[in-house]
């Protein structure tokens, strides 16, 4: 969250130089880095990965866009898509989206 933030600063920071490449660069830096730290926020609402299961390769196909997935829209109830958007909100706000020992 702080390289997301950073990067934000430095996209404002070129935009007000009125540098368009370099605020682009920033602003693309800043979405990866905001999608990097919230991956594990979403994945800890998604039944391949809930409670931060232990993850390995083999397990792939349950993953993503593979038809053997069991990450779809059959899968997201509107309890779990409201947890995961308020841990997303947390997790933006706070640096802490979800409650586990693995930050410890």
């Amino acid at each position: 969250m702080a390289l997301y933030q950073s990067n934000l600063k430095s996209a404002n920071y070129w935009s007000a130089q009125g540098n368009q490449a370099l605020t682009n660069l920033a602003l693309h830096d800043a979405y990866f880095a905001l999608g990097f730290a919230l991956h594990p926020v979403m994945d800890n609402t998604s039944p391949a990965h809930s409670g931060f299961q232990e993850w390995s390769n083999r397990d792939a196909p349950r993953h993503g866009v593979f038809p053997t997935s069991i990450e779809n829209v059959d899968s997201l109830t509107p309890a779990l898509l409201q947890k995961t958007i308020g841990d997303i909100y947390r997790a933006m706000s706070s640096g802490l989206g979800v409650n586990c020992d693995c930050s410890n």
